[in-house]
C-alpha cells in the first residue's frame, strides 16, 4: 500500500552500509517470490530509484524498521511496487549493480573464517586434501578437521539463509533456474572455490547442484529431476535428427518454463556423439549394424551378397563417419544373422521389424506339438498355415516361417536346414545326432553351435 511505501521514505538516516544490506536482501526476496527475470528488472529498477534518493539525501533506515522489513519486503511494499513500475532496467546498471553486489557478497562472504587457519583448513578441502593431510598440515587430528570443516558449513548455511546469495547472483545470469560455476567464478574471483564448495553441501531446498550443467538449479528444481527421468525413457540410440523432438516433447510436458538449451544440454551430457547418431553408451559393431539395418534395411537385407556388402559399408559410413568395419564382409554377414532373422532365402530382418500374430503362432506351436511325426517340414508347415500367415503377418514364405520359429522356439526344438526336430533323441533324431556326431569327429577340435547349424540347416 501507499502508506507502507512513503513510511520508508519518511524512516531515513543516513547508514551506508545498512544500505547494501537492504538492498542484497531486497533483490533476493524479490527473486524468490516471483522468479521473474523481466518483472524482476523493473521492480529492481525502483529499488535503485529509491536508494538513489536515499543517498542524495544522506537517509536511511532507522533501527525500528529493520525488524518490520522482512515481513514487509514480502508483501505489501514490493506487491505495490511490483503493480506500478513498467520502465525496463538498463543493461548498464545490471553490470554495475552486479559488480557492487558482488563486492558485498565476497565480504559477507569471508565472515564465515574467524581465523586464516580455518580459510586454509578449508581451501585445503577444496583442492582436494584428504582430513588427514589438512590435520597435518595444520598439526590436528583428523577429527577436528572434521569438525571445523562441519562448524564452517553451518555458518555458510546461515550466510545463504541471511543474504541469500544465490538468488542475488542468479539475477545477472543469462537464464532463470541455473547458476552456473562459471557465473560463480567471475562474481566471486578467488572465492568461488570455497562458495561452490558449501553450496554443493548446503541444506538449501533452493539449491539443488547439477554436476551435468556444472551448475546450480536455484529454485524449484522439480523440471530438473523430471527432465532426467524423461531422459531414462529416452531409446539407448537415436539420431540426431530426432534430438530437438525429443527436446520438444519434455518442454510441452513440463510444467515450468525451461530454457530448451538447458535441456539440450542434459540429453547431450548423457549421451555420446558418433556420426548422426547419439548414444548412451559407446557403440559396438551390433549397434552400428542394427542402425544400419534399421534406416535402410525395413524389409530385410541379403547377405553373403558382395553388392549388398558395399551398399552396407556405404550406409555405415554416411550413418556414423568413417568407423572402422572388418574387411572380410563374411565376418560382417556372420554377425548380422546372428542378430536378425531369416526372412528369405538368404536374407535376415531384425526381430522389431517382423509383424506376428502371437495367438496364431501358438496355434502353429501346438500343431507341432500335437503332431505323430517327430520331424516336419517347413515347406509344410507354410502350406497349411499359409493364408492365415499372409493375412496376419509379415511372413510370405517357408524361409521366413523357418527363421521366426527358430527365433522362437530355439531352445524347444532342433531345426536342420528344411525341418523342425521335437525330439533329437528319438529314432529319427538319433540318425541325425549320429551325423552331427561324425561331423565333429571329422573336424578334430572344438566345433560350436553354430557350426554345427551351418552345416545341418
Amino acid at each position: 500500500p501507499a502508506d507502507e511505501w512513503d513510511r520508508l521514505h519518511h524512516y531515513c538516516i543516513y547508514q551506508e552500509d545498512f544500505l547494501e544490506n537492504i538492498l542484497a536482501l531486497s533483490i533476493g526476496y524479490i527473486y524468490e517470490i516471483w522468479h521473474d527475470k523481466t518483472r524482476f528488472h523493473e521492480i529492481l529498477n525502483s529499488v535503485l530509484n529509491l536508494v538513489e534518493n536515499v543517498l542524495d539525501r544522506n537517509v536511511s533506515f532507522i533501527p525500528d524498521v529493520i525488524k518490520e522489513l522482512p515481513a514487509v519486503v514480502r508483501e505489501d511494499i514490493w506487491i505495490a511496487v511490483y503493480n506500478s513500475i513498467y520502465d525496463s532496467y538498463a543493461a548498464e546498471k545490471a553490470s554495475k549493480l552486479a559488480y557492487e553486489l558482488s563486492i558485498t557478497i565476497r565480504n559477507k562472504f569471508k565472515h564465515i573464517f574467524k581465523t586464516e587457519r580455518d580459510e586454509g583448513i578449508i581451501k585445503m578441502r577444496v583442492a582436494g586434501a584428504s582430513f588427514e593431510a589438512a590435520g597435518q598440515e595444520y598439526g590436528l587430528s583428523r577429527e577436528r578437521i572434521r569438525q571445523i570443516e562441519r562448524k564452517m558449513l553451518r555458518r555458510f548455511n546461515h550466510f545463504l539463509s541471511r543474504t541469500k546469495p544465490h538468488y542475488i547472483l542468479q539475477t545477472f545470469t543469462q537464464n532463470n533456474i541455473l547458476l552456473s560455476v562459471d557465473d560463480i567464478q567471475g562474481h566471486l574471483g578467488e572465492l568461488s572455490g570455497i562458495f561452490i564448495y558449501f553450496l554443493k553441501q548446503c541444506n538449501s531446498k533452493a539449491v539443488l547442484c547439477s554436476n551435468e550443467l556444472n551448475g546450480f538449479i536455484i529454485g524449484d528444481s522439480s523440471w530438473y529431476i523430471q527432465l532426467i527421468e524423461y531422459i531414462d525413457t529416452l531409446p539407448d540410440m537415436f539420431e540426431a535428427s530426432d534430438l530437438e523432438l525429443y527436446v520438444s516433447s519434455f518442454m510441452a510436458e513440463s510444467k515450468i518454463k525451461v530454457d530448451s538449451n538447458l535441456v539440450y544440454k542434459l540429453i547431450l551430457v548423457k549421451y555420446n556423439s558418433t556420426g548422426s547418431f547419439f548414444s548412451k553408451k559407446k557403440l559396438n559393431k551390433a549397434n552400428i549394424y542394427m542402425a544400419v539395418l534399421k534406416k535402410y534395411y525395413p524389409n530385410g537385407i541379403k547377405l553373403f551378397d558382395d553388392f549388398e556388402m558395399m551398399r552396407f559399408r556405404n550406409y555405415a559410413k554416411d550413418l556414423f563417419g568413417n568407423v572402422e568395419l572388418p574387411e572380410n564382409d563374411r565376418t560382417i554377414c556372420a554377425r548380422i544373422a546372428e542378430l536378425t532373422v531369416l526372412c528369405g532365402r538368404g536374407k535376415y530382418i531384425l526381430p522389431d521389424q517382423i509383424r506376428l500374430d502371437e495367438e496364431l503362432l501358438n496355434n502353429i506351436h501346438q500343431f507341432i506339438t500335437d503332431s505323430d511325426r517327430n520331424i516336419i517340414m517347413f515347406s509344410e508347415l507354410f502350406e497349411r498355415f499359409k493364408s492365415e500367415l499372409i493375412d496376419k503377418t509379415s511372413i510370405n514364405n517357408r524361409f521366413y516361417l523357418q527363421g521366426v520359429l527358430r527365433y522362437k522356439y530355439e531352445n524347444k526344438f532342433f531345426f536342420t536346414k528344411d525341418t523342425l526336430i521335437k525330439d533329437i533323441n528319438s529314432e529319427q533324431g538319433i540318425t541325425l545326432s549320429i551325423a552331427i556326431e561324425a561331423f565333429i569327429k571329422e573336424q578334430g577340435r572344438i566345433v560350436t553351435k553354430d557350426e554345427i547349424r551351418e552345416e545341418f540347416s
